[in-house]
């Protein structure tokens, strides 16, 4: 039986016409938060390096990271001053200044990534790597294809209705 609430957030889940998936829609939720993180980091869009899904879950747990973009905020003094990882005897530890400093230059690394990996990064529905590639030609910066409306969007050869109601949705929602 499928949940009718998330069971982390306990928010409704939705199940858009015409998909099979049922998800949660709470992009605060601390699963969707952790996964979207993951996501960003994954090979398939920024390509860092690093930042598993233990460390991943830690940082949001600890509120040192509530967004992906948070990631840059990141020293390596800060690292290994709030990340503390508790072992199964209840031991403290917590992350070497050179395993810090390890995670803080894959993310510099980062920023010289292709515009059409960041938005793959950005975990946009219906945008993977070819997506992201069209999308990045088309429109050159991420303040274009901010500004462009839906249909500007579609008119783009490849792009559908479906994806530039997804890409314009995603920039113009608050969240």
């Amino acid at each position: 039986v499928m949940p009718t609430h998330c069971p982390i957030c306990e928010t409704p889940v939705v199940r858009p016409e015409g998909e099979a998936v049922t998800r949660c829609p709470n992009r605060r939720c601390s699963a969707q938060l952790e996964a979207s993180i993951r996501y960003f980091c994954s090979r398939n869009a920024l390509d860092i390096e690093g930042f598993g899904e233990k460390i991943v879950a830690k940082l949001v747990s600890e509120g040192i990271v509530s967004d992906p973009a948070d990631l840059f905020s990141l020293t390596a003094e800060r690292i290994t001053e709030e990340l503390v990882f508790v072992d199964k005897n209840g031991q403290e530890s917590r992350l070497r200044d050179r395993g810090s400093q390890l995670w803080v230059d894959q993310l510099e690394k980062a920023k010289t990534r292709p515009f059409s990996k960041v938005l793959v990064a950005m975990g946009i529905r219906h945008v993977g790597r070819r997506v992201g590639e069209i999308l990045a030609e088309a429109f050159g910066s991420m303040d274009r294809l901010r500004q462009a409306s839906a249909e500007e969007i579609s008119s783009v050869h490849e792009i559908g209705p479906e994806i530039g109601r997804r890409v314009h949705e995603f920039f113009n929602d608050e969240d």
